[in-house]
């Protein structure tokens, strides 16, 4: 037989091809399987990987890796599923993704540390100052170096703008002196004790679009290397992962001392959630510094199988009493939080609960139960948290997608293929007490849907539509007008691969309300072009938008540093430029120049800005040593 089969590849020269292809396909596999492997022994970091490191995975383009990379760059706690959702990755490249790295990263190989700094140089002239720039100067960076089990990080931010009030600096240290043992001294975070599992950066109001996220909590200490001043401890923590047999356990434990300053940040906006509302007015401002919170707590995580269950408790001690009316804010000195929480995977579906208890014994929570077959996710899930309920941390409406005062009803439904994908979500919700800032209840529903479409192998078309409306649930009173507000959104994104390292991009969003009636455009086009070593983008655009209430962000590479100079609002024009180039191995500039005109009046730090139109420059540098 073997002979004949000889025979025949000789005299056919066709199948001789052929089987040489089959060859080599098999020898492709081989090489594929023998690569994830590797990768499993030694995952990639996907917070510190290079874009030549990420194009290298299979189904991995060189755009699709830039845009990972400036993604993470910006938020680098976003899971995978937030991640594939935001860039809109097919299943095969998030599995790609999750085979052959990780987001549990230490020092990379054959590099002891990075560092990088951010200058950014708002170019206005404001009423009351002299100097034009040096008011408004602000540096931002983080540096990070590690030897074996230890890691060491900080983080800087100044802003000259309120001197001695902006002014951040954290760091950690990381160490790993036994197989599941971390130890962590200085600014560090505990994804679990703040009462906030589910979703974790999406959640059920909101944006809506995580139906298809996992629900998985993540029970973690980690570095806090970043300039936000929420919800991070300052002290000491300890985390013991062990296993025996089907048994999988977490221990948490953590003391902290931290000052809760309510750093007040560009917006004029205190961003400490402790101290939201309390310190806002600037006479308050000095008794703000001497504030401070003394905290302890500890959780413990049990698997089995397909059963996981969370307990912990967090401990509050602070320097003075909390007396506030702001929603979701502590009251009292001190106290206890405590939370729980229990899922189980049943093979097609999960189920997830939460409950949490305050210091008062309030409580409320959460569940969620999700359904998967094929391309299809279905989420339903259900919300009760009162008014009474009062937390620190519990309120995160940013961070987990739910405010206290407030209980509702979320569904959701995700059909993903190959090409497309359809999202549609529907959230109706009611506040028991009266909502911070209005005189009676109110209750509400909010519905979207979002379409996306892939052509060739790096276009696509995305169309998302909102439809929220909230009404008051008692009778208005006489000097209250608002009874009913309804806002309806539109964003539409068309993205074109016209050459292999140039994309052109249009981006068109639209707003309407009721009560007055009132609706707002913004229209921007622009293009990227970019190889290995280097990356240009820029974005051109004109906005028609009567008011602040119909204000849209412009979440830009240019935008980050100085938000509040790109939430639009008048009517003008709007463009920004942003490049980047890798000098060396080890070095990477960046440079963003924006320019904003507009006809309504701007204020920075309650100064008016003279001229209608504002420039800002961002200059960043990055080593990798």
């Amino acid at each position: 037989m073997c002979a004949l089969v000889e025979l025949s590849a000789q005299e056919h020269p066709l199948f001789e091809a052929e089987l040489l292809e089959e060859l080599a396909q098999e020898e492709e596999v081989v090489s594929m399987l023998e690569m994830f492997e590797w990768y499993r022994r030694a995952p990639l970091c996907l917070l510190q990987a290079t874009v030549t490191e990420l194009s290298r995975l299979p189904g991995i383009s060189g755009g699709i890796a830039r845009r990972i990379r400036a993604l993470l760059q910006r938020f680098p706690h976003l899971s995978y599923a937030e991640l594939g959702d935001s860039l809109a990755l097919t299943p095969e490249q998030l599995w790609v993704l999750q085979q052959a790295t990780t987001l549990e990263c230490s020092s990379p190989p054959g590099r002891w540390g990075r560092m990088r700094s951010v200058t950014t140089v708002p170019l206005v002239a404001v009423s009351g100052k002299e100097s034009l720039l040096g008011s408004f100067l602000r540096t931002q960076g983080w540096a990070q170096a590690g030897w074996q089990w230890l890691r060491l990080g900080c983080s800087w931010d100044k802003d000259a703008g309120e001197p001695g009030v902006a002014d951040f600096v954290s760091i950690s240290l990381q160490a790993e002196p036994w197989q599941g043992v971390r130890c962590l001294f200085g600014d560090y975070r505990v994804s679990c004790a703040t009462g906030l599992l589910l979703w974790g950066g999406g959640g059920f109001s909101g944006s809506g679009f995580s139906a298809g996220s996992m629900l998985r909590w993540k029970s973690d200490v980690e570095p806090w290397w970043s300039v936000r001043e929420e919800r991070f401890f300052r002290g000491v923590a300890v985390r013991w992962e062990w296993q025996w047999g089907e048994l999988r356990g977490i221990w948490l434990g953590w003391f902290s001392r931290a000052p809760r300053s309510g750093r007040v940040d560009t917006l004029g906006v205190v961003r400490s959630v402790v101290t939201d509302g309390i310190f806002a007015t600037y006479q308050d401002r000095s008794r703000r510094f001497s504030f401070r919170e003394q905290a302890y707590g500890g959780a413990a995580e049990l698997s089995w199988r397909k059963l996981r269950a969370l307990v912990g408790i967090l401990g509050l001690h602070y320097s003075r009493p909390l007396q506030t009316e702001s929603r979701g804010q502590f009251l009292g000195e001190r106290g206890a939080l405590l939370s729980a929480a229990l899922s189980y995977d049943f093979g097609s579906g999960e189920w997830v609960g939460e409950v949490l208890r305050d210091a008062h014994g309030n409580r409320g929570g959460r569940s969620a139960l999700r359904y998967r077959r094929g391309n299809f996710h279905a989420v339903l899930a259900v919300r009760f948290f009162p008014d009474s309920l009062r937390s620190p941390y519990g309120s995160g409406g940013v961070s987990g997608g739910m405010v206290s005062n407030e209980e509702g009803f979320f569904v959701g439904v995700l059909w993903r293929g190959s090409r497309q994908r359809i999202q549609l979500y529907g959230d109706v919700f009611r506040t028991p007490a009266a909502p911070y800032g209005k005189p009676v209840p109110t209750a509400g529903s909010e519905f979207g849907i979002r379409w996306s479409g892939r052509w060739g192998r790096y276009s696509e078309l995305w169309f998302q539509l909102r439809y929220r409306t909230q009404w008051e649930a008692e009778s208005a009173k006489p000097w209250w007008q608002l009874f009913e507000e309804r806002l309806v959104s539109a964003r539409a994104e068309l993205s074109v691969q016209v050459l292999p390292s140039f994309r052109w991009r249009l981006r068109g969003e639209w707003r309407s309300r009721m009560l007055p009636d009132e609706a707002a455009f913004l229209l921007l086009t622009g293009a990227e072009v970019g190889a290995e070593r280097w990356e240009l983008r820029a974005w051109l655009g004109v906005y028609a938008i009567p008011s602040s209430a119909l204000g849209i962000w412009v979440y830009e590479r240019a935008a980050t540093s100085v938000p509040r100079l790109h939430f639009l609002t008048g009517y003008g024009s709007y463009a920004t430029l942003w490049g980047r180039w890798e000098l060396a191995p080890w070095m990477q500039l960046e440079l963003s120049l924006g320019v904003l005109s507009r006809s309504s009046s701007l204020q920075l730090w309650g100064l008016p800005v003279q001229s209608p139109e504002v420039r800002t420059m961002t200059v960043a540098a990055e080593l990798r040593l």
